[in-house]
């Protein structure tokens, strides 16, 4: 006694279309785009300032400024410093990527500080040395996306399935 059975469809339009729709969820195209998407949305909080919450970010603190200024120089007579806030250099933002696994996409960057910006810091008793100033994750210990990201790529998926039998 068998314990399966096959059915063989002969249905040349639904046989494509399926092969069509199983080709177009295999690819990396989703994938890519899923990345694209959270590219950019990083790309709108780093302009912003603000986290995957909609939350503003915590100014620099005095001294960091100071010693931004003393670093750096002045741009004009007033002292104002270079850059804003986690932009002095540009290097942390130009190193955000995207990569495309089989069955994956992983977005962040490739500067080792950055964990810093999406942790934040604490002194050895426990206080806030640096404020967390979250670019990828709503919860960077559950891993959680922002609801906004969230809702982003869910729409990005249901246009994706919408188009699968087209």
């Amino acid at each position: 006694m068998k314990d399966r059975f096959t059915i063989v469809v002969d249905d040349a339009e639904l046989n494509y279309k399926l092969s069509r729709a199983a080709a177009k969820l295999s690819g990396d195209t989703l994938l890519s785009q899923v990345g694209a998407v959270l590219e950019r949305r990083i790309n709108i909080r780093f302009d912003r300032k603000v986290d995957p919450n909609g939350t503003s970010w915590k100014a620099l603190s005095q001294n960091t400024v100071a010693l931004y200024l003393k670093q750096d120089g002045v741009i004009d007579g007033k002292g104002k410093r270079r850059g804003t806030l986690l932009e002095r250099t540009g290097l942390m933002r130009a190193s955000l990527a995207t990569n495309v696994l089989p069955n994956a996409v992983e977005v962040g960057f490739s500067m080792p500080y950055a964990q810093y910006h999406e942790t934040g810091t604490k002194t050895k008793k426990g206080a806030v040395r640096m404020p967390r100033r979250a670019l990828l994750t709503a919860d960077w210990e559950s891993g959680r996306l922002g609801n906004a990201d969230r809702d982003a790529i869910l729409q990005l998926l249901q246009k994706h399935l919408d188009g699968l039998f087209d």
